[in-house]
């Protein structure tokens, strides 16, 4: 099992907030899709953390997750792994999916 706290460690997420970490690919289509969806949910939740991280530029980080397809989306708080899921996500789904945790 990932620590994820250590593996995450670099990223200095805030504490007691909620962090929704997006795995992407600059040449994925569907990553884009899912940074517009993404992008408009912030506007929505500022109080919403939001990481972007390149699978490309941190292929450790993306090893230790085991992140074998993109977009990928994490939901963490104090370090605590919430929610996971791949592919592209609706707002909708996205929005519910925060509901419960906050």
């Amino acid at each position: 099992m990932v620590d994820l706290n250590k593996a995450l460690e670099k990223y200095e997420l805030p504490a007691d907030t909620l962090c929704l970490i997006d795995m992407y690919a600059t040449w994925c289509g569907p990553c884009k899709q899912q940074a517009y969806i993404i992008d408009l949910l912030q506007k929505e939740l500022q109080e919403l953390h939001v990481l972007k991280i390149d699978i490309e530029k941190d292929m450790l980080l993306t090893m230790e997750l085991k992140v074998m397809g993109v977009p990928y989306l994490y939901l963490v708080k104090n370090g605590k792994l919430l929610w996971k899921a791949p592919g592209v996500l609706s707002l909708e789904t996205l929005r519910n999916q925060i509901e419960i945790y906050a």
